[in-house]
């Protein structure tokens, strides 16, 4: 399996937006954004190493459908359960006394949330606009230093001071 033909089941889709909804701030809902963040989830984990992907997609089906093992679940996996519910999953995941599994549920909750507040409407909310920031320092240190940034240039194309200008000045045949 190659990166590019690596996507998500349907499963795991659906597992994974639920999930969003628990480890993510409460607007995701509001917002729309679920299917979104799912999506950056997918594409974060065509980055990660076969073992480590392996072991993120496990995860997800065991969150899944060890939920239908408790007690308070009546036989329903993790997407099906109320958000109550799902939260106090999680919870148990996330304070495992094993700790790859604390890991696993802390690794998930970093990229989902990694996809949240990546996502433009979320930004626009926050008022967070890295881009004109840069743009408005890139021009302010581009004022600054126009005498060193004209130096620096000037000194590329100089000729080296250490070979003679008669020896640049000869051509060879």
């Amino acid at each position: 399996m190659t990166l590019a033909d690596f996507s998500l089941s349907r499963g795991q889709r659906r597992t994974l937006g639920q999930l969003a909804h628990v480890v993510c701030p409460g607007d995701v809902a509001a917002l729309g954004i679920e299917t979104a963040i799912v999506d950056e989830f997918e594409l974060l984990l065509r980055t990660f190493p076969p073992l480590v992907r392996f072991a993120m997609l496990a995860a997800t089906v065991l969150m899944e459908w060890l939920a239908v093992l408790a007690p308070s679940s009546l036989l329903r996996p993790f997407s099906l359960l109320p958000r109550g519910k799902q939260q106090r999953w999680f919870a148990r995941w996330a304070h495992c006394p094993l700790m790859p599994v604390r890991q696993l549920a802390k690794t998930m909750k970093g990229l989902l949330g990694l996809g949240y507040w990546e996502h433009p409407s979320v930004k626009e909310r926050i008022g967070y606009h890295p881009e004109r920031w840069i743009a408005q320092v890139k021009e302010e240190r581009a004022a600054r230093f126009a005498d060193e940034i004209a130096a620096g240039e000037a000194a590329v194309v100089a000729p080296d001071p250490l070979v003679p200008a008669a020896t640049l000045a000869r051509r060879r045949p």
